[in-house]
Order: C-alpha cells, then sequence, then structure tokens
C-alpha cells in the first residue's frame, strides 16, 4: 500500500461506525502505524505521505486510538508505533511549517497530544518547541484570517517563540 493507501484506510476506519468492531478497528490502526513507522527506515516520512496525507493518517490513527481503545478491556495503551510516528510527524511539520496547511498543522498537533495523553510533563524539550511552532503558525493563520490577509505564506516574520500563545501554553 502507498502512503496515500494507508492514510485513506486510516481515515475510513476512524470514520467507520459499526458497532461491536472496536477490537478490528484498533488492530488495523496499530498495523497501519506500524507500516508507516516501517516504511521511515528507508524513506522520508514527507516522500511516503504528502503534508495533507500525514495529517489526515495522524489524526485518524490518535482518533481511533482513543475512541476503540477506552471501550477495550484488554487495551494496554498506545502502540509505540503510533507515538514514534506521532513524534516524526511532529518533527517533520515543525521544521516545513510552510509546506503544510493550517488543518494538517493542527492535527499533527493535537495527534500527538492525543497519542501522548496530552501529558505535557511527557513531552522532551524538541516536543515542547514543535508544539509550539506549529501551535504559533496556527494562531498566526487565524489572525490573519480575522484580518481577512489570504496570503498564501504561513512563515512569520515574528519569531515564533516570541509569540504570545507560544509563551502562554508553554
Amino acid at each position: 500500500l502507498s502512503g496515500t493507501d494507508l492514510s485513506n484506510l486510516a481515515w475510513a476506519i476512524a470514520k467507520y461506525e459499526g458497532e461491536n468492531h472496536d477490537a478490528y478497528s484498533l488492530s488495523i490502526t496499530r498495523w497501519i502505524a506500524d507500516q508507516a513507522l516501517q516504511r521511515t527506515k528507508n524513506n522520508l516520512l514527507l516522500g511516503i505521505f504528502q503534508p495533507p496525507e500525514l495529517g489526515r493518517i495522524m489524526w485518524a490513527i490518535a482518533l481511533t486510538a482513543s475512541t476503540h481503545a477506552s471501550a477495550l478491556e484488554d487495551a494496554t495503551g498506545q502502540s509505540t508505533s503510533s507515538i514514534f510516528l506521532s513524534r516524526q510527524a511532529l518533527k517533520v511539520a515543525s521544521e516545513n511549517l510552510t509546506l503544510f496547511s493550517t488543518e494538517a498543522l493542527v492535527r499533527i498537533a493535537w495527534a500527538h497530544l492525543e497519542i501522548n495523553e496530552s501529558d505535557l510533563s511527557s513531552l522532551n524539550s524538541f516536543e515542547t518547541m514543535a508544539l509550539g511552532k506549529i501551535l504559533a503558525a496556527a494562531e498566526h493563520s487565524l489572525h490573519r484570517w480575522e484580518r481577512v490577509d489570504f496570503a498564501k505564506d504561513v512563515s512569520s516574520a515574528e519569531s515564533h517563540s516570541e509569540s504570545p500563545l507560544f509563551s502562554t501554553f508553554f
């Protein structure tokens, strides 16, 4: 399966509303995360997934894991593949802000926090800085939208670490 196929499959599993398929949904989603992570050994993450696909697959993995794992008595938390994949996605997104839409950036940030069970104390300094950059870029995009400034460039002349959001969030 290609990166597009994995992303679409993860999205379909996350959106599926059938009954009594929690174990299957979680198992397939963990397999998708394993496959995606395995492919990063030979390829860059952005060589496997386009930025919108990366945002979509991370959102789908986090959503499926968070909604289905709680329904399973034998679920033992997040798979390590999901955790490592979310870290790689966060790193790629924070280092390539201009390639990602605001929606994809926010999906990746949310997925990373959801997969890490929103435990900010478990984040290392790189993850904290990467989340700050992503959330500052999202904040900047919202300010541009409020001013009806639809310029394509999401990069800002101001430092992301000087953003009010960065300092209040962290």
